[in-house]
């Protein structure tokens, strides 16, 4: 009681109340420090996953969570093509979705459908042969086996879209060899 007349004294009754206030948020705001463990250089910016050693244009897709153990995977050849990291538990199928799918156009019902070869390489390498290489159709169908993903792989998806040769583009070339044929008939035979 003496301590808070002798304040009051000297402070003055609003005084006090002010100096007293900003005593406690200095307070509140060490302890609450101390307590979450934030230091100030966490508190300015945290980094999560790897994004921040990618140096390149290549898009970066992160698809972990906090404290799970992630690889990176390279896509090349889908609709989003970059880096993924992923899950390590991830499969390639997985990965395919996440990258949105392959290049595909739409096609009429003349057409074929296109052969879809997935290419596996290890080591961030895409030269030499490949550690997996399937068509998409035996890999839906369960033929074949898919390898668990790695550290650093890189799958190349490859659309052959196959020819074909309709019977209206066949008439459309003869026809245009006909309309010249009777174009040089004319103008040699004047």
């Amino acid at each position: 009681m003496v301590t808070r007349l002798l304040s009051l004294k000297i402070l003055g009754q609003h005084g006090f109340a002010n100096w007293a206030m900003s005593q406690v948020a200095v307070l509140l705001l060490v302890s609450g420090t101390l307590i979450l463990g934030i230091t100030p250089e966490a508190a300015s910016g945290q980094e999560f996953g790897r994004a921040n050693d990618i140096k390149t244009n290549a898009a970066y897709f992160f698809y972990g969570q906090a404290g799970e153990a992630t690889i990176q995977v390279n896509l090349l050849g889908v609709r989003a093509s970059g880096v993924y990291e992923v899950p390590d538990s991830t499969d390639l199928g997985k990965v395919l979705s996440l990258a949105g799918g392959m290049n595909l156009r739409p096609r009429t019902e003349e057409q074929k459908r296109p052969e879809v070869t997935i290419r596996l390489y290890r080591g961030g390498q895409i030269e030499g042969d490949p550690a997996f290489e399937a068509l998409l159709r035996e890999i839906l169908r369960g033929k074949r086996d898919v390898p668990v993903l790695r550290e650093n792989d890189t799958i190349a998806v490859d659309v052959v879209r196959p020819s074909t040769f309709t019977f209206s583009q066949g008439l459309s070339i003869v026809s245009t060899l006909a309309s010249i044929g009777l174009l040089l008939d004319r103008v040699l035979n004047r």
